[in-house]
């Protein structure tokens, strides 16, 4: 029997409870919350953001945060465990565990059938804005690619296969153009078949993600008329095979494919150009992305994601915070943010939503009444 819990007109699944054991500066917490809003005040380095890696690491089993943050279990600790309660709204309540020593990164569920499909199919999905969101637009196309992809995933169980494929069929054309382009020919037909399928899956989920985007944008001066722009990773006026017979030689040079999927690239761009954005209105533009996808995915039929909000008044009028939490609060979505100040005025109480409060001081978290 499938347990729900209504919100008003809104039914939220997501965390019932959750334990951290050695993670970073969190040695032992426990946090058991009903509430769709966890909201986490403290001061800087407290563990805030910690907390929000506990949950992106139930669910991605790895961390989103950069190796000069520091070793992910608490010093003089070698293993760190992070266990989880969920519900969610199809399969009702489980357990799932993730716990990372020197053997490497073991996940468990209960019931196990959580795990069968891989993580990306997983009951429990997050969707983050981070304290540095302008690395998604602002840095390196491959970051691009796997945000682009992880939405791809969710909305096409066959995009896992041919994404699997591809990355064989290039390791192995790629090798191929290491050694001066010995049986390159036997790996181009392989190449383009897969280039075209794993684009087909992209473009089509780009078109929905695009069409919910600029609805959501509607509302931000900024993003007037701007869309996402998909580059599929060859020049829009050739085909893929086309495109390998002109770079063949420079490829020879190269050593590797100068085209193709691996190639692929996002952006939001106005009159076909790419928007410059400030800080604060390239966070307003991933928020807006993430929000974007989870309506795609929501459409589709899966499971709602937990919102992970890493400071999100951090360079944002109070007005501007406003608009993004209700459109936030708006879906079917647990949300779990994180803020500096506990003042009470806070817009994240102005929701119509149950708020579990908690204060994060020196690895601890304590709730506030």
């Amino acid at each position: 029997m499938v347990t729900e819990r209504e919100e008003g007109t809104q039914t939220i699944g997501g965390l019932r409870s959750l334990k951290i054991n050695s993670l970073r500066n969190l040695l032992r917490v426990t946090v058991e919350t009903e509430a769709p809003v966890i909201l986490l005040s403290g001061g800087n380095g407290a563990g805030k953001t910690t907390f929000l890696e506990a949950v992106y690491l139930l669910a991605r089993g790895r961390t989103f945060r950069s190796v000069k943050t520091g070793p992910l279990c608490a010093r003089g600790s070698e293993r760190l465990e992070v266990c989880a309660e969920v519900e969610t709204l199809e399969r009702g309540r489980g357990r799932i565990e993730v716990a990372r020593d020197g053997a490497g990164v073991h996940r468990l569920a209960d019931p196990p059938s959580w795990l069968d499909d891989g993580a990306a199919e997983m009951p429990l999905r997050v969707k983050l804005v981070s304290e540095n969101p302008q690395s998604l637009l602002d840095g390196e196309p491959e970051l691009r690619r796997r945000f682009l992809d992880l939405g791809v995933f969710h909305v096409e169980p066959r995009f896992a296969r041919v994404h699997a494929q591809f990355r064989r069929v290039l390791a192995q054309r790629n090798a191929a153009l290491r050694i001066g382009g010995a049986g390159v020919a036997l790996w181009n037909a392989p190449f383009v078949s897969v280039s075209n399928a794993m684009h087909a899956f992209r473009a089509s989920f780009v078109t929905d993600w695009n069409a919910m985007f600029r609805e959501l944008a509607q509302g931000f001066s900024f993003l007037e008329a701007c869309e996402l722009r998909y580059d599929r990773g060859w020049p829009e006026t050739e085909s893929i095979e086309e495109t390998l017979k002109k770079c063949g030689e420079r490829e020879l040079q190269r050593g590797f494919s100068l085209a193709g999927p691996g190639r692929a690239d996002f952006g939001v761009t106005q009159d076909g150009r790419r928007q410059s954005l400030s800080r604060g209105q390239t966070k307003v533009a991933v928020t807006l992305l993430q929000l974007a996808a989870e309506r795609v995915h929501l459409a589709r039929g899966k499971e709602p994601a937990i919102f992970l909000l890493d400071d999100l008044e951090s360079e944002l009028d109070e007005t501007t915070v406003r608009r993004l939490w209700e459109l936030g609060c708006a879906s079917r979505s647990q949300i779990i943010a994180t803020r500096v100040s506990c003042r009470p005025e806070s817009v994240f109480l102005a929701s119509d939503r149950d708020v579990a409060m908690f204060h994060v001081e020196h690895g601890q978290v304590r709730p506030i009444s």
